[in-house]
């Protein structure tokens, strides 16, 4: 039993190293997002800090994922996170900009098509 809070910490810090380099973030970059110090990502990102809830809710925030997710499990069924929620949203405005131009690309044929 006296494992599981290092077993707790490790996980978390797994988890925001992945997250962290998903989004392409150095250390200072999260920590600025966070605000807190480099050095601290670091020791969290080496499980040797016990970190606050306030930290954790900060931490999720600037990795755009649910808090629960800093702590979950990664297995095969479910990764931990394959697209960020920016990055999915990036995509949806991409679809969005393609559906537009197949569509006028659509109306353009029809205009061609109906000329004499």
């Amino acid at each position: 039993m006296s494992e599981y809070p290092q077993t707790v910490r490790r996980r978390l810090s797994k988890n925001v190293r992945y997250l962290r380099t998903l989004h392409g973030m150095t250390q200072e970059q999260l920590a600025e997002r966070v605000g807190n110090t480099h050095k601290h990502i670091g020791e969290i990102e080496r499980a040797r800090v016990n970190v606050s809830l306030d930290i954790v809710s900060k931490l999720a925030r600037a990795l755009s994922v649910d808090v629960l997710d800093l702590f979950r499990a990664e297995t095969k069924a479910r990764p931990l996170a394959l697209l960020t929620t920016r990055q999915l949203d990036d995509l949806q405005r991409a679809l969005r900009a393609v559906d537009a131009v197949a569509r006028a690309n659509r109306r353009l044929a029809r205009k061609r098509s109906a000329r004499p």
